[in-house]
């Protein structure tokens, strides 16, 4: 099960992306992120949830790498191994 402030941070992340990229393929990639977070508040026992989860948040890592956004790419690798971390210990 994720904790509260990872919850936080994914809103917190996927809003940034929104704001400092934008555009379609964005857009889509952030929906998949909340869906699967939503969906892992609801099912927190479902470990394919919390690993397509960390995944959506990796292509999204590599969106804003191609979109030069060093910062925004640093932190979803951050999310991405706190996911993982907090799978690992649950």
């Amino acid at each position: 099960m994720l904790s509260q402030s990872t919850y936080v941070e994914i809103d917190r992340v996927t809003a940034n992306a929104l704001q400092t990229i934008g555009g379609q393929e964005v857009i889509e990639r952030v929906t998949v992120i909340r869906g699967y977070k939503q969906l892992l508040g609801m099912y927190p026992e479902r470990a394919d949830f919390q690993k397509r989860l960390a995944q959506g948040v990796l292509i999204l890592k590599l969106i804003a790498e191609r979109h030069a956004s060093a910062n925004l790419a640093m932190e979803l690798q951050v999310i991405s191994h706190r996911i993982d971390a907090e799978r690992v210990h649950d």
